[in-house]
């Protein structure tokens, strides 16, 4: 067993174990103040207006767990996982193990000594947003702690052939700006928005907002646009421009143009974490982009096209700056 298939079995087998000790405990042990059906849902005004039994909790809830829990026992197992996909599934495995066992445990809580489940309060903002708080902070510590434990993976994405570094002379500057626009993207934008628009008239205001705000952040990374210049290079989304993603030419190494295979970043969108998981990749399309490698053995890759003439010229701006210590 490689080290990413005992890292993605423990973290599943560990997500699945504390869960379902944590979501059916409560039920036991409350099991003579709790009413036969118990309120699960409620509007935005705080009254109940969904319920369900106990049993069908407990199934409910650890069905998202045990979900992600076997996609990331099946990615660990395969000879393709990369860190920064094993990481990232370790990551999204305990976040969802932590909130529907959260979620599971409130409403119970919410449900002592109630006989009607009609009449139970709903949790507070507070309630929510600690939960939610909760299980990104744990999230992000697993994945962090997985990356850190787990191999490089040296099988860099192929270069790609192009110009040497742009040779900059004293205070010549230059200015590179590419783009990169994937129309696809732009279809699960509009299905998640009608699904979103759906369930804020017909079913939950917030979770109806919350569905539309999932569709702009698809839409947003659908494009981006690339700016090199002498402070390093800019990432700006969607077509506001906004929001930016900047890298200071002080934090980098070395600058390539490589072929991105996106199931090696670990799919489209924005995937990974400079600061948790030590690199990430803007991933819009497969094909042409820009690898930065940076300070403290950091990562960063964005798909652009004619990455090779931006890479030439962040190499150029890396060659001509000053290698003196504190420079």
């Amino acid at each position: 067993m490689t080290t990413s298939s005992r890292a993605a079995t423990t973290v599943a087998v560990a997500s699945v174990a504390g869960a379902t000790v944590t979501v059916v405990l409560p039920l036991v042990l409350w099991a003579d103040r709790l009413p036969s059906v118990l309120a699960t849902h409620w509007g935005t005004s705080g009254r109940a207006n969904g319920s369900m039994s106990p049993g069908v909790l407990v199934v409910f809830s650890l069905a998202f767990v045990v979900a992600p829990a076997i996609g990331l026992v099946v990615a660990g197992r395969s000879t393709r996982a990369d860190r920064l996909l094993v990481s990232g599934l370790c990551g999204l495995t305990v976040l969802f193990a932590v909130i529907f066992a959260l979620v599971a445990v409130s409403t119970a809580h919410q449900n002592l000594d109630h006989g009607d489940w009609r009449t139970v309060p709903g949790p507070s903002v507070l309630e929510i947003v600690g939960g939610i708080a909760v299980a990104a902070v744990a999230a992000g510590v697993v994945s962090r702690r997985v990356a850190s434990r787990l191999p490089h993976d040296d099988r860099a994405d192929a270069a790609l052939g192009g110009a040497p570094a742009i040779d900059l002379g004293p205070g010549e500057r230059a200015v590179w700006i590419g783009r990169c626009t994937n129309r696809w993207l732009y279809v699960p934008s509009v299905i998640l928005g009608l699904g979103g628009l759906y369930a804020f008239l017909a079913v939950n205001r917030w979770l109806g907002a919350a569905v539309m705000a999932g569709a702009a952040a698809t839409s947003v990374l659908a494009t981006v646009t690339v700016t090199v210049d002498r402070r390093g290079l800019r990432v700006a989304y969607g077509p506001l421009a906004w929001p930016r993603t900047t890298v200071d030419l002080r934090d980098i190494h070395a600058a390539a143009a490589i072929d991105v295979r996106p199931m090696r970043w670990g799919g489209w969108g924005y995937r990974g974490s400079r600061a948790v998981l030590r690199q990430a990749a803007v991933v819009v399309r497969g094909g042409p982009g820009i690898r930065l490698d940076l300070v403290e053995d950091r990562v960063f890759v964005v798909t652009v096209d004619d990455a090779v003439t931006g890479a030439a010229l962040l190499a150029g701006y890396l060659d001509r700056r000053p290698t003196s210590p504190g420079a």
